[in-house]
């Protein structure tokens, strides 16, 4: 008679998985982007319609974005600005690891970024070259970048050697628009 055993080795940081920063956000039907900058805090859009205290599921990939295997988290917006169509979410990620992309430096023109975010439950990912850094929607200085903008990637994040330069929230058939890395910081410092 043979008895096999086998032995599961589990890793100290989680159940041992990593998880991507970039995120599926979801709340009362609608569905958006999001992106972890800290191992606390997740930036998004505003326009979802949400207030300040509610909760919001992020789903952040295992491994990588756009990973089938996800692991759902519990987040709760709280900070949100309409008019800079900016939102922070706090979240716990509990024994994950979460590769955050922190804030970075603002895009020159023509540097090629990664816009990456989620279209309903399908990862999306875009190569787009910055076009203008002149442009104002609603008499606010956005960053335009050359590329298809999609509903539900209100909120991805734009990636710059590993930063988040931006967050898209808008844009049409040639154009996507993102916050700036200035507004950005405003926002979160409170001016």
């Amino acid at each position: 008679r043979l008895i096999t055993c086998a032995v599961l080795a589990m890793s100290s940081n989680a159940i041992g998985q990593d998880l991507d920063g970039v995120c599926r956000l979801s709340s009362v039907g609608k569905q958006w982007s999001g992106v972890a900058i800290s191992d606390d805090k997740i930036l998004t859009v505003a326009h979802h319609g949400l207030n300040p205290g509610d909760t919001i599921r992020a789903d952040f990939g295992i491994g990588s974005h756009g990973s089938f295997e996800r692991v759902s988290l519990k987040a709760k917006l709280i900070k949100s600005d309409v008019r800079k169509d900016l939102s922070v979410l706090e979240y716990s990620r509990s024994s994950f690891a979460v590769k955050s992309y922190p804030i970075g430096q603002e895009c020159s023109k023509g540097d090629v970024v990664l816009i990456a975010g989620y279209i309903h439950d399908e990862a999306m990912q875009l190569r787009c070259p910055l076009t203008s850094l002149d442009t104002e929607v609603d008499m606010i200085k956005v960053l335009e970048f050359s590329g298809q903008g999609v509903s539900g990637m209100s909120g991805a994040p734009v990636l710059f050697d590993g930063y988040t330069a931006g967050v898209q929230f808008g844009g049409g058939s040639t154009v996507i628009n993102a916050v700036t890395v200035e507004a950005i910081r405003e926002f979160l410092e409170g001016r």
